[in-house]
């Protein structure tokens, strides 16, 4: 046996012996309470670095989607290298016109020094989205949908409204001040508003991310709110290649895997009105991991058990995600639109069926951890609990009892720490 074979031999061993530790991921925590962000040692966490945030006035976190522009807000975002965006979006009045401004403020933490930046967008850009950071490197991201309304006459009283509308994405930096490159740009076609409303007619542009992180492939959905419910028409993906982004087609990535989250089409008072799901792609095939009506058997309650958040294992092998509760607090439940009947006096529950809805509620929030394939099995579930992701292959981030904790997948494990933390926003494993 040759001394190189023996090198090669306890390394690979090594590897393997600790290949969690390898994997780690950076654990941060936003205390918001002194604005200080603080990076805890993945192995056992120890807090290792501490960092206060340039211009923290305080820290509100919006749950609504991330295509609309919100105002005012406070968000704060970390990505694997240590680098932290916080921003603030409000609206600035002009003094010239009376004209309105959507006003981004922008504190950007590149590892070394702060840099601060407004960008501003006039009243009219259609829909922008909440920014984005890359997974790595010192650049950051953001959408719009610059939708150009149109009133057409033909031989009638009633105009028709017509909308056509740009999907931009925008890529920015700093050098000396803020750079900014838009790196996509997706046009639809000119879409009729056919009830006067356009986004309940017509596409715009939707990029789901996890943790508000880009990753080499990004999906620009095809999105209509609707009237009744939304859908997705279309989706175009793109790879990153360098600093470009190359439209790729559904067949070219076939062999990459996809989380896709299934919302609710709940409307008109309703919050139960379709099964939320969790479903993982590969470009062929396409594995149920979480059907809400299979899984709770709540089809005739108007109450929603919806997944939260979702991520794949660092092996690909597994997903875990939070199942968490519709619009508490219950003091009553209904029946789902289904099955109402008032003039029976049938709207709401009764007491026996509202005990049984109790009893799931009072397992919520609930993280599970999935297999992947055509008959996906539950291998965890912990009780109470929101993920904030995967560690390595077998531990698990929560939060439990408002404090970070620890899952062991292996031993089926819960260690509980005493890092307080109040919401899952406050807390970034990269």
């Amino acid at each position: 046996m040759t001394s190189k074979f023996i090198i090669l031999f306890y390394a690979v061993f090594i590897f393997l012996a600790y290949e969690n530790l390898v994997f780690a991921k950076r654990v941060f925590v936003l205390h918001h309470e002194t604005g200080m962000v603080t990076e805890y040692s993945p192995v056992d966490l120890r807090p290792e670095n501490q960092i206060k945030i340039s211009g923290y006035n305080g820290y509100q976190r919006h749950e609504g989607p991330a295509y609309q522009f919100r105002s005012p807000t406070k968000d704060l975002l970390v990505n694997q290298s240590g680098h932290i965006l916080y921003y603030e979006d409000r609206v600035k009045h002009r003094q010239v016109a009376g004209r309105k401004l959507n006003v981004r403020q922008l504190c950007y933490w590149n590892g070394k020094k702060w840099y601060h930046a407004e960008v501003s967008y006039p009243e009219g850009i259609y829909l922008i989205s909440a920014p984005f950071l890359d997974e790595k490197e010192d650049v950051f991201y953001w959408y719009v949908n610059a939708g150009i309304e149109s009133l057409m006459t033909s031989n009638s009283t009633h105009p028709s409204l017509y909308i056509n509308n740009d999907f931009e994405l925008y890529r920015f930096y700093f050098r000396d001040t803020l750079v900014q490159e838009r790196i996509v740009k997706l046009v639809f076609d000119e879409c009729l508003c056919s009830t006067g409303a356009c986004e309940e007619t017509c596409p715009i542009g939707r990029m789901p991310t996890f943790n508000n992180i880009i990753q080499q492939i990004i999906s620009v959905e095809h999105f209509i709110s609707g009237q009744l419910g939304s859908k997705i028409i279309g989706t175009t993906y793109y790879v990153k290649q360098g600093n470009k982004w190359i439209e790729k087609s559904n067949a070219e990535i076939q062999n990459e895997l996809f989380l896709k989250i299934i919302e609710d089409v709940g409307c008109c008072g309703w919050e139960n009105e379709s099964s939320d799901r969790l479903l993982a792609y590969n470009g062929k095939q396409k594995f149920i991991l979480y059907d809400e009506f299979s899984r709770f058997n709540n089809r005739n309650y108007d109450i929603s058990f919806y997944v939260f958040n979702a991520e794949f294992s660092l092996d690909k092998k597994r997903a875990a995600y939070t199942i968490k509760p519709c619009c508490k607090p219950f003091d009553t439940i209904r029946f789902s639109s289904d099955v109402f009947d008032k003039s029976r006096g049938k709207e709401y529950v009764n007491l026996e069926d509202q005990k049984k809805i109790q009893s799931i509620l009072d397992t919520l929030p609930l993280v599970e951890v999935s297999t992947i394939d055509a008959s996906p099995e539950v291998s965890a579930s912990i009780k109470n609990a929101v993920l904030s992701g995967w560690m390595d292959n077998d531990r698990l981030l929560l939060i439990k009892n408002n404090k970070l904790a620890v899952f062991r997948l292996s031993s089926k494990d819960v260690q509980v720490f005493s890092i307080p933390v109040e919401s899952p926003h406050q807390v970034y494993l990269r």
